[in-house]
C-alpha cells in the first residue's frame, strides 16, 4: 500500500459538461499547437518509457495498494527474470517447455527447476501425442488432467506459475505441435508452425504484445496506476479513452505508457462501470431529480465476490470517478463481500475511509467502505438495503465455484430480494447470457440494460482458459448487462 503525498491544487479547470470540456481542450490546444489532436490508444503506447507523474500540484493524497504481482509463466518471457526474451531464446534442455533470456539465467535457475523439469518432461510426451486431435473442451480437460498428474508426481500442489506451464503451454496456436516452432516477431509471445499456421494471429498480436509488456513491467515495478489529477468532469464521455483524454493535461496524456494505461483502466473499471450503468437505466433521470431534491441522499452499493487486488486496489477512484460525476450526491457507501476477500485489519482501518479531495471534505461529502471478509453474501445478516448490486465477472453459470461448491443460487436469491438493479459483467460475450440465464432460472427478472460491450471495461489483457478456442484473451468487465426482479415476484 502507498499513500501519495498531499499536494496543492492546480487551478480549477471545471466546466459545465463533458462536451464543452472536450471542445475546449481539443479545439484550443489544436489552435495553440497547430496540429490535430487525437486519442492515443493503448496499442499506440507500447514504445513509451514507464510513466512517472511529475506534477507537484495534485489536490490530495491518493491511496492505492502498491501490489507486487507474482511471477507469471508466458511463453516468450524468461522464466527466471520475467523479461521478454530476445532472439535467440534459450529453452530448458530438459522439459523444453520454458525458456530463458540468456544461458546465465538458465544455469542460475537449473537447481530450483530440476524436480519440476523431470515431471514436465514426462508429461510433455502425453501432451504432444494427443493434443492435436482434441476439440476445445477436450483440450482444456487434457490440460487440467496434466496439472493433476504433475501434482501427483511432485506430491504437492503446483504453484500458480507452474500450473500455467501446462495450462498455457508453448505450442503451435493452430495444431498444438510442440516442435519446430517459430515465435511471432510482433508480440514475441505466441508460437506457431512455419507457414500457414502463422495466419490469423494478426487481430490479437498487438494485445499479446501488450500482455507481455505489462507482465514484464509489473514484475519489475509493481501494479500502480497513474495518479489522477483534480479535474472535475461533470458528465461521463462515451468511453474510457475519451475520459482519460479529458482528465490529463496534454503533456501527461502523451507520456502514459501502455502498462500504466492498462493499470488505470483496471483500477477504474468498477466505479466507471457502475456510473455508466446508472446513467443508462430507465429511471436514472427521476432518481437524479430525487437526489437533488433531498440533498442528503446516500447511495449504497453492494459489491459481491470482491477481490482485494481488483475492486479494492484503488478505492479513492470511487470519489474521483464516481462522486465527482454525481455532484448532488452527498454520501457513498460501498459494502464488499466475498469468501476469498482478505483484508488485514490494520489495512482495513485505512481503506475504510479513503482520503477525499478538499472540495468534498469542505462540502461534507463522505465515502465509507465496509469489508465483509470471508463471507458469502447470503450469510450476512443486515437490514441495509442497497440501491445497486454489482456482480463483477462472477461466472454465475459455473456450478463449481468457491471450494468446488455451487453457492450462487442463495446469493442470487438475496440479490433479487432487494428489488434493485443488479449489474452483471463478464470477461467475454459468451459468458454474460449464461450468467443472466442462471438468474432467470431462479427468479423472474426484467432486463433493464441489454448485454453490450462495456465502454469502460479494463484494457488489461489476460489469458483465457475457459473458452480459449474462441477468444485467447479476456478483459475484466468486458460485457455488461443489468437485471431487476419484477415487482410481482419480490
Amino acid at each position: 500500500m502507498r499513500r501519495k503525498s498531499k499536494r496543492k491544487s492546480r487551478p480549477n479547470r471545471s466546466v459545465l459538461n463533458a462536451s464543452s470540456i472536450e471542445h475546449s481542450i481539443l479545439v484550443n490546444e489544436d489552435a495553440e499547437n497547430g496540429e490535430k489532436s487525437k486519442l492515443i490508444l493503448i496499442t499506440d503506447r507500447l514504445c513509451l518509457p514507464p510513466y512517472r507523474n511529475e506534477d507537484s500540484e495534485l489536490d490530495v493524497a491518493e491511496l492505492q495498494l502498491d501490489i507486487r504481482p507474482r511471477a507469471y509463466f508466458v511463453s516468450g518471457l524468461c522464466y527466471f527474470c520475467s523479461r521478454l526474451c530476445a532472439e535467440p531464446e534459450f529453452p530448458c534442455e530438459g522439459c523444453h517447455m520454458l525458456a530463458y533470456c540468456s544461458p546465465e539465467h538458465r544455469l542460475e535457475d537449473a537447481e530450483s527447476h530440476i524436480i519440476l523439469c523431470n515431471a514436465l518432461a514426462q508429461l510433455g510426451n502425453g501432451h504432444s501425442t494427443t493434443a492435436g486431435s482434441l476439440d476445445g473442451p477436450g483440450y482444456r480437460r487434457l490440460r487440467v488432467e496434466l496439472v493433476r498428474a504433475a501434482a501427483t508426481a511432485l506430491a504437492r500442489d503446483l504453484e500458480p506459475r507452474e500450473r500455467e506451464i501446462l495450462l498455457y503451454p508453448k505450442v503451435c496456436r493452430v495444431c498444438r505441435k510442440t516442435e519446430c516452432l517459430e515465435r511471432c516477431p510482433g508480440c514475441l509471445v505466441v508460437y506457431h508452425c512455419a507457414g500457414e499456421h502463422a495466419v490469423g494471429h494478426e487481430q490479437d498480436c498487438a494485445q499479446f504484445r501488450i500482455l507481455g509488456c505489462i507482465l514484464e513491467t509489473e514484475r519489475a515495478s509493481g501494479f500502480v496506476a497513474p495518479e489522477l489529477p483534480a479535474f472535475p468532469v461533470l458528465q461521463l464521455p462515451e468511453n474510457f479513452d475519451r475520459l482519460v483524454r479529458l482528465i490529463f493535461q496534454r503533456d501527461d496524456y502523451e507520456r502514459i505508457d501502455c502498462t500504466s494505461y492498462a493499470a488505470l483502466s483496471q483500477a477504474a473499471t468498477p466505479p466507471l462501470t457502475a456510473l455508466f450503468v446508472m446513467g443508462n437505466l430507465p429511471g436514472y433521470a427521476s432518481w437524479t431529480a430525487k437526489v437533488i431534491a433531498q440533498r442528503l441522499k446516500t447511495l449504497r452499493i453492494h459489491i459481491i465476490g470482491a477481490e482485494l487486488q481488483f475492486e479494492c486496489a484503488n478505492l479513492t477512484l470511487w470519489e474521483k470517478l464516481f462522486l465527482h460525476l454525481l455532484p448532488h450526491l452527498r454520501s457513498l457507501k460501498l459494502e464488499l463481500y466475498g469468501p476469498e476477500l482478505r483484508v488485514p485489519s490494520n489495512l482495513a482501518a485505512i481503506l475504510e475511509k479513503p482520503p477525499l479531495c478538499g472540495g468534498c471534505r469542505k462540502s461534507g461529502r463522505t465515502l465509507d467502505v465496509v469489508f465483509h471478509c470471508g463471507e458469502f453474501y447470503h450469510e450476512v445478516v443486515s437490514d441495509d438495503v442497497p440501491d445497486l448490486v454489482c456482480l463483477f465477472n462472477p461466472g454465475l453459470y459455473r456450478t463449481t465455484g468457491y471450494a468446488n461448491q455451487d453457492t450462487w443460487p442463495r446469493t442470487i436469491e438475496k440479490c433479487c430480494d432487494h428489488g434493485v438493479p443488479i449489474i452483471v459483467t463478464s470477461y467475454t460475450q459468451v459468458e454474460l447470457p449464461l450468467d443472466l440465464e442462471r438468474i432467470r432460472e431462479l427468479r423472474e427478472v426484467e432486463i433493464e440494460l441489454e448485454p453490450r460491450r462495456n465502454p469502460f471495461a479494463s484494457l488489461r489483457p489476460e489469458r483465457n482458459f475457459v473458452s480459449d478456442d474462441v477468444a485467447p484473451l479476456i478483459y475484466k468487465n468486458y460485457y455488461v448487462g443489468v437485471v431487476r426482479v419484477t415487482s410481482s415476484t419480490r
